[in-house]
């Protein structure tokens, strides 16, 4: 894969991420769809069916299957649709936080690998330092919110936003590879 081809994915997982609340989705899914067309994901695809179901298996290669911390994302939605404005704006912050973490780490490694093939020494340097200084960034940020929404579920009674399974939530539980 090339910057480009990348980026044209990168584009495709912004709008699948967002796909649920998007106000015309069969335009968003035709956009996509279009999208991967000009990638080297999928050879030949039958059909736009075929296109999204292999887009759906490379998703599920990349997210680890042993995550330590379980959402729950009851909680997530309770805050999101709140009459109290604070709650409700800072339960959309951190989804929006958390996608944008999502969309970071998905297309990571692809990136730097690019970069690597197309990028000299110090340019490929400065390059992946602002990538991965970004990607610390939103994570040390998705941390924070977390824990403020694990406060906010028990000051209201509610189950534990982050199933830390009786332990303290450290950065290294979330978003690091198995």
């Amino acid at each position: 894969m090339n910057s480009h081809e990348i980026e044209k994915i990168k584009q495709v997982d912004q709008i699948m991420f967002n796909l649920a609340e998007s106000k015309d989705f069969k335009a968003n899914l035709t956009k996509a769809v279009r999208l991967l067309r000009q990638t080297k994901l999928a050879k030949n695809p039958a059909t736009e069916q075929d296109l999204i179901n292999t887009y759906i298996k490379d998703i599920h290669k990349r997210i680890p299957l042993n995550v330590i911390v379980h959402f729950n994302i009851d909680v997530l939605e309770y805050y999101a649709n709140s009459s109290d404005n604070l709650k409700k704006n800072l339960a959309r912050e951190c989804q929006t936080n958390f996608k944008k973490y999502a969309l970071i780490v998905l297309r990571f490694d692809d990136q730097i690998a690019t970069w690597q093939n197309e990028k000299s020494g110090a340019d490929y340097r400065d390059a992946v330092q602002h990538l991965d200084q970004t990607r610390t960034n939103i994570h040390n940020i998705c941390l924070n919110d977390i824990k403020i929404l694990n406060r906010m579920a028990e000051n209201d009674g509610l189950p534990a936003f982050a199933d830390t399974k009786d332990r303290k939530l450290t950065r290294i539980d979330i978003g690091v590879k198995p």
